[in-house]
């Protein structure tokens, strides 16, 4: 059975393992018409997984092949307070520019006025030695690193506190020297 479109319209699973999209807990629907199985149940084999403990399986689009142009995620900040509460902006490698403009690398128009529209900051990972770090950018307001203020390039660590304007963000790494895209 193809996989499918959980209702949310954001998420793809296999209906054959689970009765729900394991992501958002909501009922399926096929986007496409399902082939219709061979062979007994048993001799498919199908089971059902907990959703808990279940691994996330990669599709590569229909012929297996990887999407050309994709900038792997190395990293995300997640927001911690205002209208913009629990969501985040992902992290990609190279230079990071963070501001309200929508041609920010990292966009946070979340309603506070006191994040620069252009380069309040930079989130810089460096793919050759795993390595994050946090600057200052040329916006007027500051910015902060777990309380203290950043004026130059800093390390930055997973779960580190990042404060633009009035808006605090969570800092959580997914590359470092045991896992990355390289």
């Amino acid at each position: 059975m193809p996989m499918v479109r959980c209702p949310a319209d954001e998420h793809y699973y296999d209906p054959e393992l689970y009765d729900e999209c394991p992501y958002c807990r909501k009922t399926h629907y096929v986007t496409q018409q399902p082939a219709q199985p061979t062979g007994s149940k048993a001799d498919r084999q199908t089971q059902r997984v907990n959703p808990e403990t279940a691994k996330t399986r990669v599709i590569f689009g229909d012929k297996g092949e990887s999407f050309e142009g994709v900038e792997p995620v190395v990293g995300w900040l997640v927001v911690l307070n205002g209208k913009a509460r629990g969501s985040d902006r992902r992290i990609i490698p190279g230079m990071n520019r963070i501001g309200r403009d929508r041609d920010m690398t990292i966009t946070l128009d979340v309603g506070d006025d006191t994040i620069s529209r252009k380069e309040h900051g930079f989130i810089v990972y460096d793919p050759l030695n795993h390595q994050f770090f946090i600057q200052h950018g040329s916006g007027q307001n500051l910015t902060y690193l777990n309380g203290a203020v950043v004026m130059g390039a800093q390390p930055l660590n997973d779960r580190d506190r990042i404060r633009v304007g009035n808006t605090e963000l969570l800092f959580i790494a997914l590359c470092d020297r045991t896992f990355n895209w390289a």
